[in-house]
């Protein structure tokens, strides 16, 4: 089998980069842990993908619909607090990010948002959106 001409690898590089999906917030409940923040097409099965590799129960705490692009700017925007490749430590700029998003989410449905919501995101199970089944 021979290798695709490099016009074509690019080509098709171009297209997987600006693929539409969704930026994903990764991770356990509890302090100090860390998150991953990643894109995906298919969020609920890359989030089943990561649960059977990690022991501890996952949450999506937070999915933004993008590209890669979107992806990588997240990845600049968190970059002092990357622990390793796509994993990220949960920090107070990271929630209040979250937070930023989900605040806004609530305002638009004309929904109050629960209570300590920007507190209770990464340290309450029940402040998610979805979890692995």
């Amino acid at each position: 089998m021979h290798p695709l001409p490099t016009y074509l690898q690019q080509a098709a590089m171009a297209r997987h980069s600006q693929a539409t999906g969704s930026v994903y917030f990764i991770g356990p409940a509890g302090p100090r842990r860390l998150l991953k923040i990643g894109f995906s097409c298919d969020v609920n099965r890359r989030l089943r993908e990561i649960q059977s590799v990690h022991p501890e129960p996952l949450f999506v705490f937070e999915e933004v619909r993008g590209t890669r692009s979107t992806e990588s700017a997240f990845h600049r925007q968190f970059a002092e607090y990357r622990a390793q490749g796509e994993w990220f430590e949960k920090c107070a700029a990271i929630r209040d990010d979250i937070y930023a998003r989900q605040k806004a989410f609530y305002s638009r449905l004309i929904l109050d948002e629960p209570e300590n919501l920007r507190e209770r995101i990464f340290l309450d199970d029940q402040v998610h959106l979805y979890e692995s089944k």
